[in-house]
């Protein structure tokens, strides 16, 4: 358990979710002791407008929880964050967070990515995104969901997104919000659950990620769920998903202070997935 007072979870959710969607890991944090919880979904339409410049409503929204936790984080000195980020949250994830001052990102003590993260404009991974969370009802994007309409909708928007991108000079925003993504330097803990089914983002993707992060010094845990879909490791393998996620929030609010002060996490890893 986690002490209610001390936690602020925020879930960033996937291109096309909806609050309905997220609910199952909002319950999930709930019945671990979690108080406050912030969640974040992304509407298509309100990610397009964004992109294109043509709609401020998800800008507002953006400045709205930036607000909202620096708010907290100057009025409560023992409020500590966790970013649960889903997918395209991690390019969101950036958004919010080049808001906060260094001294409220410190208080920043993990960080989850849920099937992603998007690390580079990739046309097939962005056609296979718009696609699910155009024709996509349910709790993640499967092969048995994919049949009729959105294979060939996936074709032809694959087809038209290099020119799309470019004709609009939708890549120069894209490329540098991830660009402001790389900039942020933040020492917490990272836990990734992916797949190797993903058709989305996959496991190359996110396991170079990972190395990456290695190399900069980061703590970081993970897990590859082998045959769940993306954004469908919750729902495919309830019982590994949460004990990853109880393993990582352990890790990461239990913290003491070197001598200078600096936060130092306690590491215990468990061979929890082979």
């Amino acid at each position: 358990m986690v002490e209610r007072r001390r936690v602020l979870v925020v879930m960033v959710g996937w291109l096309g979710c909806n609050q309905w969607q997220l609910r199952r890991y909002r319950e999930w944090y709930e019945s671990r002791g979690v108080g406050e919880i912030l969640t974040f979904p992304i509407a298509l339409h309100q990610f397009l407008g964004w992109v294109l410049g043509t709609s401020s409503n998800l800008s507002t929204r953006l400045d709205c929880i930036r607000h909202a936790l620096q708010h907290r984080l100057d009025t409560h000195e023992h409020t500590c964050i966790i970013f649960h980020l889903f997918c395209l949250g991690s390019l969101m994830y950036g958004q919010i967070v080049q808001g906060l001052s260094e001294k409220q990102r410190v208080r920043i003590k993990g960080c989850v990515i849920d099937s992603g993260p998007i690390t580079s404009l990739d046309t097939k991974v962005a056609a296979r995104g718009i696609t699910g969370a155009v024709f996509f009802k349910g709790e993640s994007l499967s092969d048995e969901s994919i049949g009729g309409m959105e294979v060939p909708f996936e074709a032809f928007l694959e087809k038209i997104m290099a020119v799309f991108l470019d004709v609009f000079q939708l890549r120069r925003k894209i490329e540098a919000a991830m660009e402001n993504l790389k900039q942020i330097e933040l020492k917490c803990p990272l836990l990734y659950l992916y797949s190797s089914a993903d058709r989305v983002v996959s496991k190359d993707t996110v396991e170079s990620a990972i190395e990456e992060e290695i190399r900069k010094g980061r703590i970081v845990r993970h897990c590859d769920f082998k045959y769940t879909r993306h954004l469908g490791h919750f729902l495919g393998r309830p019982g590994l998903y949460s004990a990853h996620l109880e393993s990582f929030l352990a890790e990461s609010l239990s913290k003491t202070a070197n001598d200078h002060g600096d936060i130092l996490f306690q590491c215990h890893q468990k061979r929890i997935c082979n």
